[in-house]
């Protein structure tokens, strides 16, 4: 399924195909992530950060807690859950 984006900013279009690049990549290779778990929330916490750069923050949030889900003790994760309850404060801290 592809999606085409308008953007009116180039980097509003990279974030986005970011996304879907990655969601690609999760669902072709969905074997590989069973096997490393830990790949798969780096790539949760890579389209939580591209959806935090969208300023999509219920989505941000999701993907953040998936991630931190698959590994708890990764606090950075965790970090970045939180702080997305705060627009003013994420958009200068997750990049």
């Amino acid at each position: 399924m592809a999606f085409i984006y308008e953007a009116s900013q180039e980097g509003s279009r990279n974030s986005h195909n970011k996304i879907e690049a990655n969601l690609y990549i999760i669902n072709k290779h969905d074997w590989f992530f069973k096997l490393y778990p830990h790949a798969l929330r780096l790539y949760f916490q890579n389209i939580g950060v591209a959806y935090s750069r969208l300023s999509n923050w219920s989505q941000a949030r999701l993907f953040f807690w998936k991630a931190y889900c698959i590994q708890p003790w990764k606090f950075k994760t965790l970090i970045r859950f939180f702080i997305s309850f705060y627009p003013y404060f994420a958009k200068k801290i997750i990049k």
